[in-house]
This record gives structure tokens, sequence and C-alpha cells, in this order.
């Protein structure tokens, strides 16, 4: 008589099912596919000091919303997928964070966001938002490539599109500006 192969035991927190999400799963059965999760390790944090836990979080939520599963919300799909897309630091963080924030994903994103992007560190970002000034030799397209990269790469700064604008332009040397109103035919924040 053959013997039943054996497997070994799974120990490791990466392979286990995280807490339960605070919405409820309305479907008798789901099946995330391996080519997601594999897709949202691809991408993944490990908390490393060039990485930005909010582009994470927003590519993240990107390869989050190309699924959809029936009688699953998706902040519940991300709550399941969030602990494969995180390694190193960022994984450790996770096992310490994820049962306290009772399954809800906005607690998480949230918290998330700030452990790894301390005040701190928002304050800086927006003062370097805020006091944008072009290169002396910096390009037009490459300023406004560095100044949409300060305003999409930290935390949400809730500064009006309009104000941003004023901050850029302002930002400008001369000649930049003089182009920009040119091309504008008038002035650019009109």
């Amino acid at each position: 008589m053959e013997s039943a192969p054996s497997y070994p035991a799974v120990t490791s927190r990466e392979y286990m099912e995280p807490p339960p999400s605070c919405h409820p799963i309305l479907s008798d059965g789901y099946e995330i596919r391996p080519s997601l999760i594999a897709m949202v390790r691809a991408k993944s944090f490990s908390a490393r000091k060039d990485e930005c836990p909010y582009t994470h979080l927003q590519e993240f939520e990107e390869n989050c919303s190309l699924l959809s599963i029936l009688g699953m919300n998706q902040n519940t799909l991300r709550w399941k997928l969030f602990p494969f897309s995180l390694t190193g630091n960022a994984k450790i963080w996770y096992n310490r964070t994820a049962v306290r924030v009772g399954g809800d994903w906005i607690r998480l994103k949230d918290e998330f966001g700030l452990f790894f992007f301390p005040v701190s560190k928002v304050i800086s970002h927006r003062v370097q938002l805020l006091t944008f000034k072009q290169g002396d030799s910096e390009s037009l397209g490459a300023a406004w490539a560095r100044f949409m990269h300060l305003a999409t790469s930290g935390p949400p700064h809730n500064i009006q599109e309009e104000m941003l604008m004023q901050h850029f332009v302002h930002g400008l040397n001369p000649e930049s500006e003089h182009f920009l109103n040119l091309a504008s035919e008038g002035s650019v924040m009109y």
C-alpha cells in the first residue's frame, strides 16, 4: 500500500488568510486567481526609502479595479489582496496592524500612509510643492514633469487645481512664464 504524499506545513504568515473584512462577502464562494496575486506581488512595497506608500496604494487600487467578484465589494477585495503586495518591513507592519483595524480597508490604508509617510514628511512634501521653482537650465517640459510628480507622488494635498497652477506659474523663470502666456493667448492664469 502506498502512503499519501506529505506536504510541508505552511507556517509563514505570508500564506495565511487575512483577518475578515468588515464588509460581508455575499457570495457562497469566490476565487482570487493566482495570476492576480502574482500581478499584485510584482508591484510590491517593502518600505525602502525610495518607495512612496501613496504611489503603491494608487497602483494597488488600480490593479484591484481590474477585478470584480460577485458578492464582494472593492474594499473587501483590496483587504484580501493587500498583504500580497507587501514584503519586508511593510509585511511586518501589516502583520502587527491588520487585526487591530478590524477589517476596515479605509482605516488600514490611512494607517499605512501615515506610518510610511509620517506627518513631518507630509509637511516637507507640501512645502516643496508650494515653493516650487524652475531650475536654471530646466526646460518648461521638465519643470512641468517635476511639478506633476510632486503633486501626485505624496499624500492627498487637498489643494485646488487653480491654486496648484498658480504656484507652478509663480515658480517659473520669466522666459518660461512669458512663453506659457503667449501659448495661452493672454495670461495662462485666465
